[in-house]
């Protein structure tokens, strides 16, 4: 991309985003009986914009408003006791954070620095962390592996497998970036619980560290094994619309994202798809860590997890 392009703001897509959140935000608050809290409205709105953005890298626009409709429409985002909210605040953040990736394993491809889509990316992954510990411990840490990971991952792919040469600075911010975003993500995320008066996760009550969020994220309470029990009684509600129908989706999306991987890696160019097996991968490390008794922690992201894929998948076997 030449540099006059790059200075230019992508205003069709910044309407498009606009446009989603006031569709949204009018289907909340209009919902017949009680409106939405502004709270669900907020986090609707940018689990939304993570699952389009997102998609919209590895599919195109259509798909990407497909993801972003189909996730924010759940019916469990119609469920908005204090920890379905908690969740869902948690899961938009993590969708953030990994637009954020997405964006990075591009940029780090680039031949020209582009520090103006960094600054922007480094926001995202620094916020997106910040707002997801205080939510649920395990979403900031599901947030930080896609960071510490999944950049590092992207500059390594850039630095060896790519067809042009990247700028060595674009590596080094892949890298770097990867190193110092999930630390900023736990120094904000204090912050966050103290400006923002949004309800946080019981399992930080007393605690507002980096280590109080870790240990709250790890803790020996976590369900651990028994997270099959609990997927397997919450199934209904996670494999939305129908279980018979969202399962073999979601293996499909699976499949088709390794080898879609694959055939961008022997094109060498940045393999995108695999992003989707790393968020599979890194939501399961954060399913299996949910706490006991809080079945919302493991519903949300696997119904996220479910119907992203899903979409991936019909839209790549289409393609």
């Amino acid at each position: 991309m030449d540099e006059p392009a790059a200075r230019r703001l992508p205003w069709g897509l910044l309407l498009t985003i606009l446009l989603l959140a006031l569709l949204l935000t009018a289907i909340f608050r209009g919902a017949p009986g009680t409106a939405a809290p502004w709270d669900v409205v907020f986090a609707a709105v940018a689990l939304a914009g993570g699952a389009f953005l997102m998609l919209r890298r590895l599919q195109g626009y259509l798909w990407g408003l497909v993801a972003a409709l189909a996730l924010s429409l759940h019916p469990l985002n119609w469920d908005w006791v204090p920890p379905l909210e908690r969740a869902l605040r948690g899961e938009a953040a993590e969708l953030i954070v990994l637009a954020a990736v997405v964006t990075a394993w591009e940029l780090a491809a680039r031949p020209a620095f582009a520090w103006r889509a960094w600054l922007v990316t480094a926001v995202a992954l620094c916020l997106g962390g910040g707002v997801a510990w205080p939510a649920l411990p395990q979403a900031g840490l599901v947030a930080a592996l896609l960071t510490a990971v999944g950049l590092p991952l992207g500059a390594l792919f850039a630095a060896v497998r790519h067809r042009a040469r990247p700028a060595g600075a674009n590596v080094a911010g892949a890298v770097l970036l990867g190193i110092t975003a999930p630390v900023a993500g736990l120094l904000l995320a204090g912050v966050s619980m103290a400006w923002l008066d949004w309800p946080v996760s019981p399992a930080l009550e007393g605690k507002s560290t980096p280590s109080g969020f870790l240990s709250a994220a790890v803790s020996p309470d976590a369900a651990g094994l028994q997270v099959r029990g609990y997927a397997a009684e919450q199934l209904h509600r996670w494999a939305w619309p129908a279980v018979w129908v969202v399962l073999p989706l979601l293996v499909l999306g699976l499949l088709m994202a390794v080898r879609r991987g694959r055939k961008e890696l022997r094109a060498r160019r940045p393999p995108l798809p695999w992003l989707l097996v790393l968020y599979a991968l890194a939501e399961l490390v954060g399913v299996a860590l949910h706490p006991r008794g809080s079945p919302e922690a493991v519903v949300l992201p696997l119904a996220s997890l479910a119907l992203l894929l899903a979409v991936y998948g019909i839209a790549e076997v289409l393609y």
